[in-house]
């Protein structure tokens, strides 16, 4: 692959915006004024700090592929694109496509058929869809692990934490309600799925959250000030289940 159709070449060349690199390892660069970085590791390269990544050539057969999937990854910013040449009958495709989803948070936006039996992967990088499906693995690991249910609880309860530090409402919810399952009188858990709501944008569901909490602890803080925030008089009734 030391000359590219033309059709490649303008194909390459469409992602190409802003600060960026190719990686053609064995091969020409097919890209004239961008530099070519062959090398498995770019560690001269800081975190996040590229728009686009071009790559191709032999970096599937020269033992460190997973390196430069590791690399690329990480030196894209959230929502730089990554460009990838394969042989389209590569026996490494799908391997190569499950793992920029499902392990370098890429979100494949598009499989393009070109000249010379070549296909061109693009996508970008997501590293929240990334973060969701860890923390979804985490989750799903916790319920298997041989551990007490109220340790498992407390996990769910420090993850949607976490989760909602980060903004991350709809995740947050599930893993409140997991701990709602276990306890239905955790106020801790209702106060946190109230929030979960807001920041997800159900501030009706909310109230009725934070109804919850005042209508056990009345003079409850944070259920009174979140219930002041959303600029309603919480419903007192308590709904099945609640803490008493």
């Amino acid at each position: 692959m030391n000359s590219y159709d033309p059709t490649i070449v303008e194909a390459l060349r469409s992602h190409v915006s802003g600060t960026g690199l190719q990686c053609f390892p064995g091969v020409s660069a097919p890209l004239q004024g961008v530099t070519n970085q062959d090398s498995p590791s770019l560690g001269e390269v800081a975190d996040a700090s590229l728009d686009y990544v071009v790559a191709g050539g032999d970096f599937l057969g020269d033992g460190n592929a997973t390196t430069r999937l590791l690399e690329w990854r990480r030196t894209l910013k959230e929502g730089g694109t990554l460009a990838v040449l394969l042989p389209s009958e590569s026996a490494h495709h799908d391997l190569v496509v499950r793992y920029l989803v499902q392990t370098a948070g890429i979100r494949l936006e598009s499989k393009t058929d070109l000249p010379g039996g070549l296909r061109l992967l693009v996508g970008q990088r997501n590293f929240y869809q990334a973060w969701r499906r860890g923390i979804a693995d985490v989750g799903r690991e916790v319920g298997r692990l041989d551990k007490p249910d109220g340790w498992k609880q407390e996990v769910a309860f420090g993850i949607g934490t976490l989760l909602l530090e980060t903004a991350e409402g709809e995740g947050a919810c599930q893993f409140f309600e997991a701990v709602l399952r276990h306890d239905p009188t955790s106020v801790d858990a209702w106060i946190g799925l109230g929030i979960a709501n807001v920041v997800a944008g159900r501030p009706d569901v909310a109230r009725q959250h934070f109804a919850t909490v005042l209508a056990a602890e009345p003079e409850n803080a944070l259920a009174q000030e979140w219930t002041q925030r959303l600029g309603a008089k919480a419903d007192t009734q308590v709904p099945a289940g609640a803490p008493a």
